[in-house]
């Protein structure tokens, strides 16, 4: 169904160039990237902007093969892309699998499919036994998991996780961490600060530093850049943004 393209991209505000010209091609079903940059690169904004929710200032984004920003095409684009975000709002007065099978069905399945790909996915994240509580009553870690489950549910094309494994405790995120690598009918585009994660799960990693994309390449490449030894994924991304600011 075609991948995740990005061209030209930048998101300006009246104090700040969030992104700047940046531009993506990201393809192949299975594939999973990783997004990596220190806090204010623009990881958030990205996630958002690719799942529908900040208009760029210029440039366009397409989700399998849709523009997600040209009027007659934004509903099926946002068919195709779902969101795990950062910081989880969801109503509290709604159950996981309320939430989940209504999120499906707004991905264009209809009820029976929608009720079916919930109670699977709730299932798989370890959650059946609190999907009929309310969300208000559950814990953060439990929050997360149904943050998590929405995303993949119904397998869209592409699933955007803007630090997946926040305020999850070990067995939690190795839960998470999992389920992510059967994701093989889905591009799946990580953003996380921890570098373990995007080396278990990622092929691919893509740095930005103030809003440009400044390396993308294979995962266990990254390391090159460091210069001590043993050479690590983390002394590799420091490295090359240490480099930037010269």
């Amino acid at each position: 169904m075609g991948g995740l393209r990005v061209s030209s991209l930048s998101i300006k505000t009246r104090r700040q160039q969030i992104l700047n010209n940046l531009s993506l091609d990201l393809y192949g079903t299975g594939k999973s990237y990783g997004l990596v940059g220190i806090n204010g690169a623009g990881k958030t904004t990205l996630m958002q902007c690719l799942a529908g929710a900040w208009p760029p200032t210029t440039g366009s984004v397409s989700i399998a093969n849709e523009k997600l920003y040209r009027r007659k095409t934004h509903r099926v684009a946002l068919r195709h892309v779902a969101l795990m975000p950062q910081h989880v709002n969801f109503p509290a007065a709604l159950t996981p699998h309320e939430l989940v099978s209504y999120l499906c069905w707004l991905r264009g399945m209809n009820s029976s499919d929608a009720i079916t790909a919930s109670r699977q996915v709730l299932h798989r994240v370890f959650l059946s036994d609190v999907s009929h509580i309310r969300l208000a009553k559950l814990s953060g870690g439990m929050l997360r998991r149904v943050a998590l489950a929405q995303a993949v549910a119904g397998r869209p094309a592409v699933i955007l996780l803007d630090e997946p494994s926040a305020g999850l405790d070990p067995e939690q995120r190795q839960i998470m961490l999992d389920l992510l690598s059967e994701l093989d009918e889905s591009l799946v585009l990580m953003s996380s600060h921890r570098m373990s994660d995007i080396k278990q799960v990622t092929q691919q990693t893509l740095v930005i530093h103030h809003g440009s994309l400044i390396h993308h390449g294979p995962t266990f490449e990254l390391d090159q850049y460091d210069t001590t030894m043993p050479r690590t994924l983390e002394g590799g991304f420091l490295s090359l943004i240490r480099g930037k600011h010269r």
